[in-house]
């Protein structure tokens, strides 16, 4: 991943063993990009039990891996994602996700306009706000590895992650 602005190539070569740590192994790097895309997560999570909810969202109380679950609010109009919490077997928060207004594609699919994404193990907040959807017909292999520029400096993408939840929390409150 290039930050272009700090100049920055950040690489993870274990992202995915990064994130089921981080998650005590409730989501996967598969499942944090379908939460950005409103993409409901967790395939294989069993459904334990749906309610209604006091807004009128449908809960869906689903058992992830290792004794966590998910609790996922869904419209029931637009079947899109309201709000995710994935927590531990005592009932601490892994992961919280809340979404915005969904609009559609040209094609006709819902997408997030804004998705608010918490890791309480960094601890970081990290709001994405989409400004545009274009849905590809093909991407290249360059696209997820990309040339890095001579002038931009290489740091792990966990280092990167702790050095923001630093500057935004201050040194006593890093992992």
């Amino acid at each position: 991943m290039l930050v272009v602005r700090e100049r920055r190539h950040l690489h993870a070569a274990a992202a995915e063993t990064a994130v089921r740590e981080m998650t005590r192994g409730a989501a996967g790097l598969d499942d944090l990009l379908g939460i950005l895309v409103g993409d409901l997560p967790f395939d294989d999570a069993e459904v334990r039990e749906v309610t209604i909810g006091a807004e009128g969202h449908a809960i869906a109380l689903l058992e992830g891996p290792n004794d966590t679950s998910v609790e996922a609010w869904i419209d029931r109009a637009t079947a899109t994602p309201v709000r995710l919490v994935a927590r531990d077997g005592e009932g601490v928060e892994l992961l919280t996700a809340e979404y915005g207004a969904f609009s559609a594609t040209d094609a006709g699919d819902l997408l997030p306009e804004e998705v608010t994404l918490h890791l309480p193990a960094l601890p970081l907040t990290a709001t994405v706000r989409y400004r545009k959807w274009e849905v590809l017909e093909a991407v290249g292999a360059e696209v997820f590895q990309p040339e890095v520029p001579e002038d931009f400096s290489t740091t792990s993408l966990e280092q990167f992650l702790l050095d923001i939840s630093t500057r935004v929390n201050g040194p006593d409150e890093r992992p």
